[in-house]
């Protein structure tokens, strides 16, 4: 049998316990559609990434030519323009804001 003094102290470290979990996991709960939304908006920036990319390439490698500005719906709408030899992007992101992006 234990003592009654060990009793309390595993119940208090049970409830303790308990409270850091339950903390975290509100935490968690809290800041999961945020991360969620970073998650889709690096997917969006990657995939116009890679556009830019494949755009630059196909006029430096192949001397292909390009009427500016483009306009592509995929993954969101955005804009191509050239400037200072450069691509750039311009799309509006989730919380109405333009954003440009050149590679």
């Amino acid at each position: 049998m234990k003592p009654i003094n060990q009793q309390g102290y595993i119940l208090t470290e049970c409830l303790v316990g308990l409270i850091i979990l339950t903390t975290i996991g509100i935490t968690l709960v809290k800041t999961l559609p945020t991360l969620l939304q970073i998650q889709q908006q690096l997917e969006i920036e990657q995939a116009i990434y890679y556009k830019l990319y494949e755009l630059k390439d196909q006029s430096f490698f192949y001397q292909t030519a390009y009427d500016f500005p483009l306009e592509f719906v995929n993954p969101i709408s955005y804009t191509v323009i050239q400037k200072d030899a450069k691509l750039c992007a311009t799309y509006k992101r989730g919380d109405f804001t333009d954003k440009t992006i050149c590679f």
